[in-house]
């Protein structure tokens, strides 16, 4: 894993790291957890508009719950659950924020982008660090999507469509990785799970 100093980052690069900055206060993002991860940290480093949901994922089942209660009390309204996710849609300011709270994975924020799939999805932000996976700076770099694990493999080609569809190279490295998956294990390619995507 790579981590890097998020006040750091932003003064280097010039990227305002407010948008990102807020949603987590709102949360609650600490260095123990929760954490932001995912597409609004990817979109952070990125600097593109923080237009789509802000996944947070959880040191603990009980964070879980903690974070729930207190989300809620803040005037989140909360609109899906399901195995993976709860889904709940709060106002910042002037905008509607959808938040996507993972039931997949718990532990540091390390431990839970490691679970994550496609290493740019393996991002991450404890209210002082960026974290990113061994290959995540090097495939945003390149705009290239590559397999780091397969758990849900349906859910894996719609975000590869997703993914293709934002400008990112998907070569046939990566469509082998998920087909040689699937070969290996059957049950990856189930129909009827709703995963996060």
């Amino acid at each position: 894993m790579t981590i890097i100093n998020a006040a750091s980052f932003s003064e280097r690069y010039g990227i305002n790291i407010d948008e990102l900055s807020d949603v987590a206060f709102r949360i609650g993002v600490t260095p123990t957890g929760p954490f932001l991860v995912g597409g609004s940290v990817r979109r952070f480093i990125l600097n593109k508009p923080q237009d789509s949901d802000f996944d947070v994922g959880f040191a603990s089942a009980e964070q879980l719950e903690t974070s729930t209660a207190l989300l809620i009390e803040k005037g989140a309204k909360q609109t899906t659950d399901t195995d993976f996710y709860r889904g709940f849609t709060i106002q910042t300011g002037e905008k509607q924020r959808v938040i996507q709270f993972l039931k997949v994975a718990y532990g540091t924020a390390s431990e839970i982008i490691d679970s994550f799939d496609f290493t740019i999805c393996q991002t991450a932000y404890d209210s002082e660090n960026l974290i990113f996976g061994d290959y995540t700076l090097y495939d945003l770099g390149r705009k290239r999507l590559a397999i780091h694990r397969v758990t849900h493999a349906k859910s894996t080609v719609r975000r590869l469509l997703k993914y293709g569809n934002q400008g990112f190279t998907v070569c046939n490295g990566c469509i082998d990785s998920i087909l040689k998956a699937v070969v290996a294990n059957p049950a990856l390619a189930d129909s009827n799970i709703q995963y996060v995507d």
